[in-house]
């Protein structure tokens, strides 16, 4: 197979670094190139950009057999960090616009790849795993409600009271996680939901049952006595 062209090194010092240079500078500029003072109110999300141009370093960046060159852009961020989403997002419309323009020089394959892409798709698959796991969870419940009270009015009263619960308790966590009281995982939504439909809805369950054999028992709708409860 032949070698990188030459007009690919060029596409990349000619475009493809000039264009990473001015999102840079739209997101605040390079963090490297920047002078920590106390004036500084944050630090640049994007630290550098290297190619296989630079001197020293850019050697290092282009494969023994001359088949593929890295572009560096390092952030200042974590992986996982949702900061990232927009810079991955520009990059991404950056190389969509280059191949319908045409100028990407024939046979070279742009990819994108890294901690940053590679975290925003590890959360986007947690949070469709979770919202998922609600769905199904949601929609398990209300079927095996229907299916043994046969009673659709029955079936939503306890899942009505358990999603007022589940809402409740994950705002409430939300609010502590943020005061720095509590530390909660990714996934803790997940088991949330599972735990407290599943419990939330057993325990209505026993209630209603509970209820239905009173009544059944000869119990009165409301309370009678001067104690409010009946005596027995």
């Amino acid at each position: 197979m032949p070698a990188i062209s030459l007009l690919s090194f060029a596409f990349v010092r000619d475009a493809v670094k000039p264009a990473l240079l001015q999102l840079a500078e739209e997101e605040g500029g390079l963090a490297d190139e920047i002078t920590p003072t106390k004036n500084t109110a944050t630090t640049p999300l994007i630290a550098a950009i290297r190619t296989l141009h630079d001197r020293g370093t850019g050697a290092l960046l282009v494969s023994a057999d001359r088949q593929a060159t890295l572009v560096l852009v390092e952030l200042t961020t974590e992986l996982l960090d949702i900061r990232n989403w927009p810079i991955v997002e520009k990059v991404e419309k950056l190389i969509a616009q280059w191949r319908e323009r045409g100028q990407v020089p024939a046979g070279l394959d742009l990819s994108l790849t890294g901690s940053a892409p590679v975290g925003r798709d590890m959360t986007r698959g947690q949070r469709y795993s979770a919202c998922a796991t609600e769905f199904w969870t949601v929609a398990l419940v209300i079927g095996m409600l229907v299916l043994i009270y046969r009673a659709p009015l029955l079936a939503v009263i306890p899942l009505i009271s358990v999603a007022m619960a589940t809402q409740i308790s994950l705002k409430l966590l939300s609010h502590l996680t943020q005061a720095g009281i509590v530390t909660l995982f990714e996934e803790a939504r997940i088991y949330i939901n599972v735990l407290l439909y599943g419990t939330g809805v057993d325990y209505c369950l026993f209630l209603i049952s509970r209820y239905q054999k009173e009544r059944e028992q000869g119990a009165a709708k409301t309370p009678s006595g001067p104690s409010g409860a009946k005596g027995r």
